[in-house]
């Protein structure tokens, strides 16, 4: 079965495509990519901790990393 998925990781799109290997309880599964690499997908329930933990610490992650100004023209720019 052919599996192609737009991962959301904060507003950035990352686009898969693979094999589903594996089906598991509670609606994910595991995907192998035409390189081999192993993805398992994540469930709803860990897409929400995962956008609650990224909404908790990015104001750390703008002022240790990266100065808020340049962090605002990346993502007007990814979101253009």
């Amino acid at each position: 079965t052919l599996y192609k998925r737009y991962i959301v990781a904060s507003d950035d799109l990352i686009e898969l495509e693979g094999t589903i290997i594996e089906v598991f309880q509670g609606g994910n599964f595991l995907v192998e990519t035409e390189n081999g690499m192993k993805i398992k997908t994540p469930t709803a329930e860990e897409l929400k901790i995962w956008e609650d933990f990224k909404e908790e610490i990015m104001p750390d992650v703008i002022d240790a990393f990266v100065s808020e100004e340049i962090y605002e023209k990346v993502t007007s720019a990814i979101n253009e």
